[in-house]
């Protein structure tokens, strides 16, 4: 089923209960749904649970689907919560003051989304190993140079270079691999 197919119709025929209709759904946006997921557990398996989880709620909650707009921001949104609970549940601490609400009338569409970027950066820091995630935080949330962290830490100017690279590249293959499900 192509996404132009995904109409209001579409969502009616969900919300009452096709069967065919959820399979034509899951089978486009399960396997981009545990890739995303997977990019934020590092673990297929976690990742598949949390997209099957995704796509029972989907189902529960199907009376819901006719008053969705946008279907691929739906099923996003609802993949970043599943993304950020997992990790509370592992320990981290994802702080949700980025995170802009849907029914915030205030915010322009371009405020949104630039609330979500920074969100899916926090989430992707708190998955950095912790000297990392430490180093970055310094260099990108204190303002410090390379030499403070450096000598604040003991450990070499270069490391601190190497941990901001790894960090740096994780969020561009983060937010590549987030615009790219947005398209679909």
């Amino acid at each position: 089923m192509k996404a132009t197919e995904f109409t209001a119709d579409f969502l009616q025929r969900l919300a009452a209960g096709d069967g065919q209709a959820f399979h034509a759904l899951f089978d486009r946006y399960y396997p981009r749904t545990v890739r995303f997921l997977q990019d934020f557990t590092h673990d297929r398996d976690t990742a598949e649970d949390l997209a099957q989880e995704l796509f029972v709620k989907l189902w529960m909650h199907r009376d819901m689907l006719p008053g969705v707009r946008s279907l691929n921001a739906y099923i996003y949104r609802m993949a970043r919560n599943a993304a950020i609970n997992s990790l509370r549940n592992r320990g981290r601490n994802i702080p949700l003051t980025a995170a802009p609400e849907v029914s915030d009338p205030v915010l322009s569409e371009e405020e949104y989304y630039m609330r979500e970027k920074e969100l899916l950066i926090e989430l992707t820091v708190a998955q950095l190993p912790d000297k990392c995630r430490q180093v970055f935080r310094m260099s990108r949330m204190e303002g410090l140079d390379n030499e403070e962290i450096a000598r604040r830490l003991a450990i070499a100017k270069k490391t601190v270079e190497n941990h901001l690279n790894i960090a740096l590249k994780r969020i561009r293959a983060t937010l590549d691999h987030v615009n790219g499900i947005l398209i679909f």
